[in-house]
């Protein structure tokens, strides 16, 4: 309880992270995310947000197309913030082109990983990009709790629907 209230007692810090993407790169994009993110938790940021479609860019013209850049949630990149978050004991967002590990159904999604590694939400993108996305579950979880209070997710085209926010 000690530990809630000093949390409480201090200004919630965010660290956006808006990277130069290199389109079809996410070897790159991955190494400058996570050097960004990791900087960012250093500095003090208690959640670090990512942009949608981080590691590969935007803008693909078929489920072909993007294929080769799909990840999944147990993938390099979130494996990778997950050891961050926990490292630094922080909240990291980010939004990934993901192939669903079940299914094989392609989504624009969002992940948050909690201060302790673990995913705490997954969230697919209900407007999806029809040339390669599935829509997510309209009745699907966007929102997760933080000591600051609880945090929701929608992803790019999703926030033009006053009902989803």
């Amino acid at each position: 309880m000690v530990e809630k209230e000093a949390t409480m007692n201090r200004h919630l810090k965010i660290a956006l992270i808006h990277l130069d993407v290199q389109y079809r790169n996410p070897e790159v994009n991955r190494r400058e995310l996570l050097r960004l993110n990791r900087q960012a938790a250093r500095q003090g940021a208690d959640i670090v947000l990512n942009t949608v479609l981080s590691t590969t860019g935007y803008s693909f013209s078929s489920r072909e197309d993007i294929a080769p850049y799909l990840e999944s949630e147990t993938g390099e990149t979130i494996t990778e913030l997950a050891g961050i978050a926990r490292d630094y004991g922080k909240y990291i967002g980010i939004g990934l082109a993901e192939r669903d590990e079940a299914t094989g159904i392609f989504y624009n999604s969002a992940v948050v990983i909690g201060p302790d590694g673990g995913k705490l939400l997954r969230y697919s993108k209900i407007n999806a990009e029809a040339r390669w996305a599935c829509p997510g579950n309209p009745l699907q979880e966007n929102t997760c709790n933080t000591p600051w209070g609880r945090m929701g997710v929608l992803i790019c085209s999703d926030t033009y629907h006053g009902l989803l926010p």
